[in-house]
């Protein structure tokens, strides 16, 4: 089992790997966590509609990240003033991290992963 890092840092598009890679890990049991920043925090957006047609919407798939035991969810709290987002519109699911506690998961993965 792997510690993996997938930090997310473009805004969702059409196609959804970005997450659907954390699913895929946390069914494999390895150990993920996601960090949102930049315009990755709009992927944390709640109540979001499908990208494309017959798709899976954002807001979904975050939900669906603790069944599949991918808890450890954070976004930056700079990125969130900076993109002047209100910090109710941020997914329950993932948690704000200070500058200083983001370096420290970063240096505590054994893998990371920038998408």
């Amino acid at each position: 089992m792997a510690d993996a890092l997938i930090v997310i840092r473009n805004a969702p598009s059409a196609d959804l790997e970005a997450i659907e890679l954390a699913l895929a890990m946390g069914a494999f049991d390895h150990q993920v966590s996601l960090l949102f920043i930049g315009a990755g925090l709009l992927w944390l957006i709640n109540h979001q509609q499908e990208r494309k047609p017959g798709g899976k919407s954002p807001s979904k798939l975050v939900n669906a990240l603790p069944i599949y035991d991918c808890e450890a969810v954070y976004y930056s709290r700079t990125d969130l003033e900076a993109l002047q987002l209100d910090k109710r519109l941020i997914n329950s699911v993932a948690r704000e991290l200070e500058p200083d506690a983001i370096r420290e998961l970063v240096s505590r993965q054994q893998f990371c992963m920038g998408l």
